[in-house]
């Protein structure tokens, strides 16, 4: 299968703001119908660093990509897709 024959849908699932970093994971569905992959789910979590003592100043955010929290975890959602086979 190839990743142009998908649709991904999401939804953030939580966004927490701290002193030191911002935090945001969504729950992403993969929609391909007639296909053993449709209706899985993996997650996105996105950490922003944010700089002490300033206001709307943050560093390289940093994502990850996984589908439950004992599996692997990739760098891209191109890595995570080709682990099940879409490329």
């Amino acid at each position: 299968m190839k990743a142009q024959d998908i649709k991904i849908e999401g939804k953030m699932i939580c966004h927490m703001a701290f002193d030191t970093a911002h935090f945001m994971k969504h729950e992403l569905t993969i929609i391909s119908p007639g296909n053993f992959v449709n209706g899985r789910k993996f997650y996105r979590e996105v950490k922003t660093p944010k700089r002490k003592g300033t206001y709307g100043n943050f560093g390289k955010a940093e994502t990850i990509f996984y589908f439950d929290m004992d599996s692997e975890i990739f760098n891209s959602v191109e890595e995570l897709l080709k682990s099940i086979g879409i490329e």
